[in-house]
């Protein structure tokens, strides 16, 4: 007995929209198995993809060769707002697009706030650390 018909018999002669929507969806599989369709393929994601690996590689790259010029530190804040701003706008801009209509996507719009806020906190976390350094430096006698 195949899931098709098991299916089939559950509805004992009363409609169900339910069931005839697996139906549809059963029916819909077995004609894409018949017809040998592939699924589509996932292939692994090269680690060069991967976010943040690059700046890592560039990092190796300054400390094996010294006449690489390196940021500053106020150059590497500065990039470092730039980038949790860019996220926020980029979320904010997700969120405008739903509530208008442009987009159905909430998953990626949620994701994108979620994105955006951790980085936030990551940078104010950052900062206080910091923070907390520069004042320790200040109580020390010299």
């Amino acid at each position: 007995m195949s899931l098709f018909s098991a299916i089939q018999g559950m509805g004992n002669g009363v409609e169900n929209p339910y069931i005839l929507q697996m139906q549809q969806k059963l029916q819909a599989t077995q004609a894409a198995k018949a017809a040998k369709i592939s699924p589509v393929e996932i292939t692994p994601v090269s680690i060069n993809k991967i976010h943040g690996s690059e700046s890592f590689s560039k990092v190796l790259e300054t400390r094996a060769n010294p006449s690489i010029e390196r940021p500053t530190f106020s150059e590497m804040v500065e990039r470092g707002v730039d980038h949790v701003d860019a996220k926020q706008k980029y979320a904010n801009n997700q969120v405008r697009m739903l509530m208008t209509g442009e987009s159905d996507n909430l998953h990626h719009a949620m994701l994108s706030m979620e994105e955006s806020g951790v980085s936030f906190n990551l940078m104010m976390e950052t900062r206080n650390k910091l923070m907390d350094a520069y004042q320790e430096l200040m109580r020390m006698r010299v």
